[in-house]
């Protein structure tokens, strides 16, 4: 880990002394934030970790509603729906964070520049500066997720699969339906054409 300290001394308007300390070193997730992949920008996330992060919770749920639909076809799709996304929460907070910042962190690390970052000493005590200082992997990355367009429209066209059909558990429900909106269609009068 490389480092490099210096310090600075300034004062504000008010003539109030600020010690700066300038550190810059890499940490250890530092190849994991700054090596993410670009195509989730590309997409429109706004962060790329948090497109990612929907991503991988999309692949989990797919994966995970092949399985419910091959050995459970007769649970309802509605069920199934909510199932997944309890199945890719859990899946992305104790297997994807894990390997983030572990296996991910030990490869990209050497290709990756350091990182700066700033400790402050003021009046207000010491804080911590840093431009990555947020780049946490927390379930806040959901919410970023959530409000990109991409995003919503994942969930839209995810939900849009299996919520039509919550109502219809299974085929014999949904051919009684079908059967009941057709003789209901076919019992209307039609107009003779004169």
């Amino acid at each position: 880990m490389e480092m490099k300290t210096g310090t600075e001394v300034s004062s504000d308007a008010s003539g109030d002394f600020m010690q700066e300390f300038s550190t810059e070193y890499v940490p250890s997730n530092a190849g994991m934030v700054r090596s993410l992949p670009l195509a989730s920008k590309r997409l429109g996330f706004s962060d790329p970790r948090a497109g990612m992060l929907m991503f991988g919770l999309i692949a989990v749920a797919g994966l995970a509603g092949v399985f419910m639909g091959v050995f459970f076809p007769n649970v309802p799709d509605s069920l199934i729906f909510f199932v997944v996304l309890a199945l890719a929460w859990f899946v992305a907070s104790r297997v994807v964070r894990p390997l983030s910042r572990r296996w991910l962190a030990q490869r990209f690390d050497a290709l990756m520049p350091p990182i700066p970052m700033r400790f402050v000493a003021n009046g207000a005590g010491l804080h911590f500066e840093d431009a990555h200082s947020k780049c946490r992997w927390d379930w806040s990355l959901v919410r970023g997720a959530l409000m990109t367009n991409d995003g919503v429209a994942i969930l839209i066209g995810y939900a849009a699969i299996f919520l039509p059909n919550a109502a219809f558990p299974n085929d014999v429900e949904k051919a009684a339906f079908v059967e009941l909106v057709e003789g209901n269609a076919a019992s209307v009068p039609q107009s003779s054409a004169t």
